[in-house]
């Protein structure tokens, strides 16, 4: 009997021994590849960073279109992001180097599983395909039957370039419209309004998100009070989704646009995607002006609110003080 439990413990303690020496090495090579690849983006970050980038000609402004076929499958903006920290992979580093991602604002059918291309064109014309495989959708859909979506391209440069041509334009695709393949819709892709600031720390702006204005909107006064508090609270720049509002809104928002403190953006939804899409496909439009302030304005800061809130610090006479103690910790 002795004998018996003898085995049986020293057969459990190699089992356990094995599991902690297994434990450690993959610990070890967890280590190991974690320190290689912030190595590696290190490395890549610099030489990103030596590139001559030449900016294809530019518009600001964008609007909804129909993606080949399919009706309320819809594209908006694309985004070049130079951040290479939220790729999750990075391939081919030894002759091929990424030099960021595009971000394309989409609304597609909720339950979409297909596998999505992008293709970017540039400004002579020449297209690049790019598989990127299925996307899903942001979150707050709200069970809706369409929804928004985020989908990110990277992209990718030989690494022996010195001048970079950045693309165009963009459009998606995929097997079951045929039409997005064969005939694609491009939109243009926003960068820095300057080239010379695509890698340039962000600026300690606040800017203002407002959400789609829809429904014939006509408070011209609760825009207005909106906009000047807002302006006292230290907020340098707005950004206004256009649906459906009364000429005397339009009205104000043309007179801020004037100043320069104010973008107003066709949001041009089909009324038939009203009812099936939260709230005017306000995700994809959250995701619009954040992109757009944080790339096109290289702006630090963008509020995400209604018209009927307003952010005030408690202990800082505005929010520019007060967002920029935050960065200082």
């Amino acid at each position: 009997m002795l004998s018996g439990n003898g085995n049986q413990a020293q057969y459990a303690y190699f089992l356990l021994s094995g599991a902690v020496a297994l434990t450690i090495i993959i610990l070890a090579y967890v280590s190991v590849r974690t320190t290689l690849d912030s190595k590696l983006r290190e490395d890549l970050s610099s030489l990103q960073q030596s590139y001559i980038y030449i900016k294809p000609s530019w518009g600001y402004n964008n609007s909804w279109r129909q993606i080949g076929s399919k009706a309320n499958h819809l594209i908006y903006s694309a985004y070049f992001d130079d951040r290479l920290d939220v790729l999750e992979t990075i391939n081919d580093h030894n002759t091929k180097v990424p030099i960021g991602s595009l971000r394309i604002i989409a609304i597609l059918p909720r339950e979409f599983k297909e596998a999505i291309t992008c293709t970017i064109r540039f400004e002579d014309f020449i297209d690049k395909s790019i598989p990127i495989g299925k996307v899903q959708s942001l979150k707050e859909h709200h069970d809706y039957k369409y929804a928004a979506y985020s989908i990110m391209c990277p992209l990718y440069v030989n690494r022996n370039s010195t001048r970079i041509h950045l693309p165009q334009s963009v459009a998606i695709s995929y097997p079951s419209n045929r039409l997005s393949q064969l005939s694609p819709s491009f939109v243009p892709i926003n960068y820095p309004r300057d080239v010379d600031q695509l890698f340039a720390m962000s600026r300690p702006v606040v800017s203002v998100c407002v959400g789609p204005l829809q429904q014939n909107y006509s408070d011209v006064l609760r825009i207005a009070e909106f906009v000047e508090m807002y302006r006292i609270l230290g907020a340098r720049h707005f950004y206004f989704y256009h649906l459906s509002a009364s000429e005397e809104v339009m009205r104000l928002l043309r007179h801020y646009q004037s100043e320069g403190i104010v973008d107003v953006l066709q949001w041009n939804v089909p009324a038939e995607l009203l009812t099936e899409v939260h709230y005017a496909g306000i995700m994809a439009q959250i995701n619009d002006c954040v992109y757009r302030a944080m790339i096109v304005d290289n702006y630090r800061y963008a509020a995400i609110v209604d018209l009927d809130e307003i952010l005030i610090p408690l202990k800082h006479n505005s929010l520019a003080i007060f967002l920029r103690q935050c960065d200082e910790g």
